[in-house]
């Protein structure tokens, strides 16, 4: 039900779009309840991946003869299909609904594998389908990722059988489309929102948000309101951006900015997920975009957190017009709380004929908060007047999904209330709604809710008065008992009111920042907020109606560093290797910041690095040598107090050179390599006179002169540069210039000690054609069977069943067969490449520059080119094995 709810509206908002955009064929535009054919799902899979990617899939030749059209040789290429299946492929049957799905979950995928799903995350997805017996197992993960991301928006009556028409096809592709990108964006200074986005694209500009809302919609709101000038908030779904509300003074959407006459707001008129919004001289102040209606969501009585946002846009307002931001008072607080979910109240906010104004409140009804700030706006509310100082703000959510507010506003001096904790960075008019943190105190309720400041204090009238509270228990620097709660002890009561706050250094964050009322001396806070091993700053002010005084300050550790607190990973203790280069990697459950030192065997430090927010790093350049690595973690402050401390002994030794010697037959020429700076490899030679053996044409054993070639083919390590240096580099070999006719059919020849046939084309076609079965498998890590492949494991299925055994792993493979270089390679042959000398990865070749392989988890078996940037730069060469 709901799902069909959702159709309707996509095909009012998007259909239009999507054929004008070329994602469905005009010609079938109109076909609504038409089936859709399997090679229609497949063109309209790579018309989205093309769409998305902006670029054409590029086919070999020989590959669209084979599948019979360019658009089934795409569906290859991208792994939507096997070449074999693509020749049965059927413009007139049907496709089910499961496997239609599984085509565009291949789509997501191929174009952003960060979409794929794990087995455990399908498996727990589609236990709670009521449907999930009806899916078949290839289609289980694109039937979990499409529920995961609400395209299917109900876990019953899904209908895996269903034949998919075209009218459900549009709206497939439209929301999967809508997933990545979407015209809709706003600029905000120098920072672009863009609808559709991760949210990760907003804090990389604007940072973290002042405070996450839960919102009266299906997601959170991300307020940032450091500026009472230009208030942004931004609405976040499964880490997504899916709605918008700012009243910068530079905010622009479109052709449209800020200060624009709202006549040039016509044109989102009609559009309902727009809402402009004008100041009283008829020029645009704010701008939301909201695709979300009052059916989609359940409102709750979230009291505060709309109480909240109102006065944040209020207070926005006030700023763009040189006004002060108002404070919330405590008394104005209750009386509008007390109005607010009165019926008489209620019926006077929405009745239009008369003031809304009654028993000095403003009363008014809507949908959300935002609407509630169009009506203030509208009708010129006391809240914008200039010699307001303080409010009242109180809203109530009634079971019909009405939102009520009553506001009172007072010209009365104003109560500030600010975050301790950030007052210096705080304008001075600005106003910060203060919450309490989920400190789960002795003697008081679990949940977090919001606390205003009291007016008045019977014991302390102004701030001056306060007292500065001293504590006598912890100690600055002491150890807390782990498992136990803390608790802060005061020397004497000096309020009926602290504010607390308990700062976890090494996690640079807050886990109590509140205000306590109480007259006892002991504040106790649950063990349940602190983590063995920690450092915590503690900080108690006395507080009132006036304000806060100054602090009291310990840093405590709670319980002692465990014993595997820091451990390394790598290196492994007394490890010795002959790589010219150092993986580091340390586990910690605790720490964020460490430094990485460095020394020699005699004592020499080589290295010294902070290193904050990874346990892994490299070192380059390590040349043959004895050393000692110390990993530190260490205090989150100025002081550096060390926390732990772990350290391993490594040594580096000169790698071993990997020998080959060639026997130069007539006429052959070798060209040595002197130095490949790619793969950080040097090469050596030496070139001698030997007599060999051969078979003369009268069946005799004569000896020939032939020139032998040994090459020694070394990592770049210091030893080697140097020696480098003073090798003599020869440009050309060239063997005996006496030919001998050879009356042998055999086509093998002698290669590094092994025999290796020539280049055989019809093998090559097989392996290909072997290979292209099994596009569209999964790309599973350790995989060597049609389940699952991981490179190496499809490359050695592949050559098996053609009866060529070959190692399990690239590492082993990379030295089986005949070395080729870039333009020697021909179909059928392996292709291989490295990071830092290390290979890590394998293809079969099959021409024009593509090969076909097994690429990374979240993929599946696909071509790709070689000549990418990132397969270019790592290329080490190609091997053939037949």
């Amino acid at each position: 039900m709901a799902e069909n709810k959702k159709m309707s509206k996509l095909q009012i908002t998007l259909l239009s779009a999507a054929v004008a955009s070329g994602l469905v064929p005009v010609s079938t535009a109109l076909a609504d309840d038409n089936n859709v054919s399997q090679k229609d799902m497949l063109e309209q899979a790579v018309a989205l991946y093309e769409k998305l990617s902006e670029d054409t899939v590029a086919v070999p030749t020989s590959l669209a003869n084979n599948c019979g059209s360019q658009m089934l040789g795409k569906a290859v290429m991208l792994g939507f299909t096997s070449t074999d299946e693509a020749s049965s492929v059927s413009d007139s049957v049907a496709i089910r609904k499961q496997d239609a799905l599984t085509i565009l979950y291949k789509t997501i995928i191929s174009y952003d594998y960060s979409y794929a799903l794990s087995s455990d995350e399908i498996d727990e997805i589609m236990n709670r389908c009521y449907d999930n017996a009806l899916v078949d197992e290839e289609n289980r993960a694109a039937y979990a990722f499409m529920l995961k991301h609400d395209i299917i928006t109900e876990p019953y009556e899904t209908e895996p059988d269903k034949l998919i028409t075209w009218d459900s096809c549009r709206i497939l592709v439209d929301v999967l489309y809508d997933l990545f990108v979407q015209e809709t964006s706003f600029t905000v200074g120098d920072n672009t929102i863009s609808m559709g986005a991760g949210i990760k694209s907003v804090t990389d500009q604007l940072g973290e948000p002042t405070r996450i809302d839960a919102s009266d919609y299906d997601f959170d709101w991300y307020v940032y309101n450091s500026d009472p000038h230009g208030l942004v908030m931004v609405g976040v779904k499964q880490d997504r951006i899916c709605a918008f509300f700012t009243n910068s003074a530079d905010f622009s959407f479109g052709d449209i900015k800020s200060g624009d006459d709202y006549l040039l707001a016509y044109k989102y008129m009609e559009n309902n997920d727009f809402r402009i919004f004008k100041n009283s001289d008829g020029t645009i102040n704010a701008v939301m975009y909201n695709p979300y209606t009052k059916s989609d969501v359940t409102l709750d009585n979230s009291t505060y957190l709309r109480a909240c946002e109102l006065v944040d846009i209020i207070n926005s307002y006030r700023a763009s017009q040189g006004l002060s931001a108002l404070n919330i008072d405590n008394e104005l607080y209750s009386k509008a709380n007390d109005m607010v979910s009165q019926p008489k109240y209620h019926a006077l906010a929405r009745d239009n004929r008369y003031s809304h104004v009654a028993d000095d409140a403003q009363h008014e009804e809507g949908y959300d908060v935002f609407q509630i700030y169009q009506k203030l706006l509208d009708n010129d509310s006391e809240c914008f007047d200039a010699d307001i100082s303080s409010i009242g703000i109180s809203t109530y959510a009634d079971e019909d999904f009405d939102l009520y507010a009553s506001i009172v506003c007072s010209k009365t001096e104003a109560v500030l209330t600010t975050e301790p904790s950030d007052i210096a960075e705080v304008e001075p008019d600005a106003y910060t709604f203060e919450t309490v943190a989920k400190a789960e105190l002795s003697n008081s309720q679990d949940t977090a809710e919001f606390v205003f400041e009291t007016g008045t204090n019977e014991t302390h009238d102004t701030a001056s008065e306060l007292i500065v509270p001293t504590i006598s228990a912890p100690i600055n620097e002491s150890t807390l008992p782990e498992g136990k709660d803390v608790i802060i002890k005061l020397d004497e009561s000096v309020s009926d009111e602290y504010y607390v706050s308990i700062y976890s250094i090494e996690d640079d964050e807050y886990i109590v920042n509140s205000y306590i009322k109480t007259k006892d001396t002991e504040l106790s806070f649950t063990k349940d907020l602190f983590t063995a091993g920690k450092d915590y700053k503690i900080s108690v002010s006395s507080a009132n109606g006036a304000g806060t005084s100054d602090a009291c300050e310990i840093t405590v550790r709670y319980g002692e560093v465990p014993s595997d607190a820091l451990t390394l990973i790598t290196p492994t203790p007394e490890l010795s290797t002959d790589n010219d280069y150092l993986d580091i990697e340390w586990s910690t459950g605790l720490y964020h910041n460490f430094v990485l030192d460095i020394y020699s065997e005699d004592g020499k430090l080589m290295l010294s690095e902070v290193i904050n927010d990874t346990n892994k790093v490299t070192v380059n350049k390590a040349d043959p040598g004895t050393y000692y690595v110390y990993v530190t973690a260490y205090r989150n402050s100025d002081d550096g107090v060390i926390k732990a401390q772990t350290a391993t002994k490594v040594t580096v030794t000169l790698p071993e050179p990997v020998i080959t010697e060639y026997i130069l037959e007539d006429g052959e020429k070798f060209y040595p390599i002197y130095e490949d700076e790619e793969m950080g490899l040097l090469y050596f030679y030496d070139e001698e006179i030997v007599e060999v053996d051969e078979l003369a044409n009268n069946g005799t054993t004569v000896k020939r002169k032939k020139k032998k070639i040994t090459e020694k083919q070394v990592k770049d390590v210091q030893y080697y540069r140097a020696l480098s240096r003073q090798q003599q580099r020869v440009e050309v070999f060239t063997g005996s210039t006496s030919l001998t006719l050879n009356n042998s059919n055999s086509d093998i020849y002698t290669y590094n000690g092994s025999q290796m046939s020539i280049y055989d084309d019809d093998m090559g076609k097989s392996v290909i054609e072997e290979a292209e079965k099994y596009l569209g498998v999964p790309y599973v890590w350790g995989g060597t069977t049609p389940k699952g492949f991981d490179c190496s494991g499809f490359v050695q299925y592949v050559y098996s069943s053609l009866g060529v055994e070959l190692p399990r792993v690239s590492q082993d493979q990379v030295n089986v067969g005949m070395p080729l270089t870039r333009e020697q390679l021909m179909p059928g042959d392996l292709v291989f490449f490295a990071d830092n000398g290390d290979v890590h990865h394998v293809g079969i070749y099959v021409g024009d520059g593509y090969m076909i392989h097994a690429p990374y988890t979240g993929a599946v078996i696909s071509y790709q080119s070689i000549d990418t940037p990132y397969y270019k730069s790592q290329f080490c060469g190609g091997r053939r094995v037949y």
